[in-house]
């Protein structure tokens, strides 16, 4: 027993996290861009804000004045966001999962509206208070007297400088851990739709049909109104499996089976223990292995196309009067019976209705049944469909009818639905739908939270390399003096060119080795939405890493060559 809240949002809550991680580290990058550009802003206004002090401007006039203007323009960027979030809001029941609780709730109200106004204003404080203060304690006489637009000049430039650098390493640093998120979701997404599932969904369609005379209720059921139930059911059952019979026949079908379970279905077989005919039960019940167990017609296996391994499936010599058979998977005849062979050996499952032994009569391969994340296959038997009675908890299930087509398997809907009818005229036929929507809905979350963390990432990589580029190209405008002068003493544009690159790629590096450390240390908070991909999974960190560099080194490039193009007499004119 859970709390309603845990059982409700329990399983989204490491989703959420991840999310909420995603866009804390966005808002952190593009704020740590903006605190750059503030930076960069100061440097060109150091002699108006020296000016102003000399014509006796305070230190804290000039801080409120800078704090004044950065707060200013978070202020404008939380409006741009807000409006951003209004049109993107729309859109987002087509892009996320309807499964996700209460997310029609989700809108731009009161609450969002102040929170977005305070954290704009914290923000705005936060990050333009260091740009502030650095600029508020200037050496007006130094300040004063420096050169001209060209200059680099001043022990406040170059603190500037750093610290800018400073600023671009961490945004490398901040992205790598987006991206290596990313990439170990996508892998994992990838792992999901690419796992070997032991059935073929092509083709395939199923729906569940319904008997109304047939329904449980806990209260007021005797062992006598049960054995009703069943055997209501049962005959529904045989009808049924006889109008697939006939709906077999046509063209277009391939084959068409009916069980009361189905691979990504709402409702699960029936979990008992089992033990081997002939050895002794253990002292404690607890001890025995336990499987989950479905009833199949003959044409079911044909319909998912599920591997033989060894032995046979039913046929329709397997009724009810019949000797029990049943049909186990891989994982099920390991357990019990090693490397043994299982076909011949006898079960006893225990529960009502089934202390007589069934004789294994065939192995088939694993089925993800339950769900893709599953970190490997349950144990499963089948017995057959006429013979469910015989076990009353599967006995009262509604059938499940599983038809694979040559063609679209939609096209061949009104016809099932004629089938059911024809078995039972009150029957119904519900929850029709395609293996493959069946698959893409299991996969649903997974492709979401990659998709959406995907996205950031990418404008985190992009907001990096718009910071880097800013950093060289403010550093080019800066040193074209310097430029000028190596250029006139010798220096080949190549040498120019190289020199920016390595400026710029030093801060990659330094950057990525912070972002895979950062990254290493928190992509533990995606180990429960991650399957087949370790935490620590080398070729996405590697590949995180590369793909990083190669934009930061586009970033590079385009300032880098645009000084080396400089001319050298302009340059030093203009120094």
């Amino acid at each position: 027993m859970a709390p309603l809240l845990e059982e409700m949002v329990g399983a989204y809550r490491p989703a959420l996290l991840a999310l909420t991680v995603a866009t804390a580290l966005v808002l952190l990058i593009a704020c740590i861009n903006v605190a750059g550009l503030l930076l960069a802003r100061g440097v060109t206004r150091r002699r108006t804000l020296a000016l102003c002090a000399a014509l006796g401007a305070g230190r804290n006039r000039l801080v409120r004045q800078l704090l004044t203007e950065s707060v200013a323009l978070s202020l404008c960027g939380g409006v741009l966001g807000l409006a951003a979030a209004g049109l993107i809001l729309r859109g987002v029941p087509a892009l996320v999962p309807g499964d996700i609780a209460r997310l029609d709730e989700v809108s731009l109200n009161g609450v969002v509206l102040a929170f977005t106004a305070g954290l704009s204003v914290v923000v705005g404080l936060l990050f333009g208070a260091a740009p502030a203060f650095q600029w508020s304690r200037l050496d007006l006489v130094h300040t004063l007297n420096e050169g001209g637009a060209g200059s680099a000049g001043g022990f406040g430039v170059l603190r500037s400088h750093r610290a800018r650098a400073a600023l671009a390493t961490a945004q490398v640093a901040l992205a790598l851990v987006l991206l290596t998120g990313a990439g170990l979701l996508l892998r994992s997404f990838v792992q999901l739709v690419t796992v070997d599932r032991g059935y073929d969904p092509a083709n395939v369609i199923a729906a569940r049909a319904r008997n109304p005379d047939v329904r449980f209720s806990p209260q007021g059921m005797t062992p006598a109104v049960m054995m009703e139930l069943v055997a209501a059911n049962q005959r529904f059952q045989e009808a049924l499996v006889g109008e697939m019979a006939r709906l077999e026949r046509l063209p277009q079908v391939e084959a068409v089976g009916v069980s009361t379970s189905l691979p990504l279905a709402a409702t699960p077989g029936s979990v008992v223990p089992v033990r081997v005919a002939g050895q002794p039960a253990p002292s404690d019940p607890s001890d025995l292995q336990r499987t989950t167990v479905q009833g199949a017609s003959p044409g079911y296996f044909d319909a998912l196309r599920l591997r033989i391994r060894d032995g046979r499936t039913f046929t329709r010599l397997d009724a009810a009067g019949s000797p029990r058979v049943l049909v186990v998977n891989e994982t099920l005849a390991r357990l019990l019976f090693g490397g043994d062979p299982a076909v011949g050996q006898r079960l006893l499952l225990q529960g009502p209705g089934s202390n007589e032994p069934w004789e294994v009569v065939g192995v088939v391969a694993d089925v993800l049944y339950e769900g893709l994340n599953l970190a490997e296959a349950q144990a499963e038997a089948f017995i057959p469909l006429a013979q469910a009675g015989m076990t009353p908890m599967l006995g009262i299930r509604s059938p499940i009818v599983t038809v694979r087509t040559a063609g679209d398997p939609l096209a061949v809907v009104d016809f099932l639905r004629e089938a059911v009818i024809a078995a039972y005229p009150s029957a119904t036929l519900f929850d029709v739908m395609t293996m493959d929507a069946r698959l893409s809905t299991a996969v649903a979350q997974p492709r979401f939270y990659a998709g959406f963390v995907g996205f950031f990432a990418t404008l985190a990589v992009f907001l990096a390399a718009f910071g880097l580029y800013g950093l060289l190209s403010y550093t080019v405008a800066q040193r074209q003096g310097e430029v000028g002068i190596r250029m006139a003493l010798g220096a080949q544009r190549g040498d120019i060119f190289g020199l920016l690159v390595k400026q710029g790629m030093r801060l990659v590096v330094a950057g990525s080795v912070i972002g895979i450390a950062a990254a290493a240390a928190s992509s533990r908070i995606l180990e429960s939405l991650l399957y087949g991909v370790a935490t620590d999974d080398r070729l996405t960190f590697v590949t995180a890493a590369l793909v990083l560099a190669a934009v930061a080194l586009v970033a590079c490039w385009l300032p880098a060559r645009r000084a080396a193009r400089v001319d050298p007499m302009r340059a030093l004119r203009f120094e």
